[in-house]
């Protein structure tokens, strides 16, 4: 997966660019058809915020969080990234017909 890290405004330092992107790596295990992925962070008075903008086969997950730290922020958006990847598994899961063997009137 490609990523792309951007800060908004701001010096994005090394540490915080590998937290990122050791988040995002954890996210292909829920869904392993992700193509790319744009992180972009920013600071806006006393908020810290983050966004990600992620590319897979045929869908595209974005999200936006704001905290106090940059840190939290990124781990909110990513429990939010979360939970959008696996709705949508959830989703398509469920309009796949039965396995091929599989009688579906048994059920």
């Amino acid at each position: 997966m490609n990523i792309t890290i951007t800060g908004r405004h701001m010096h994005v330092s090394d540490r915080l660019r590998e937290y990122a992107e050791k988040k995002l790596q954890k996210l292909e295990t829920y869904f392993d058809q992700l193509i790319d992925a744009h992180i972009i962070m920013y600071v806006e008075k006393l908020e810290h915020g983050a966004e990600v903008v992620i590319n897979g086969d045929g869908i595209q997950f974005h999200g936006r969080e704001k905290a106090s730290t940059l840190y939290s922020a990124i781990d909110l958006l990513f429990e939010k990234m979360e939970k959008q990847i696996m709705k949508y598994k959830e989703k398509h899961s469920q309009h796949k017909g039965p396995a091929r063997g599989e009688d579906p009137f048994l059920s």
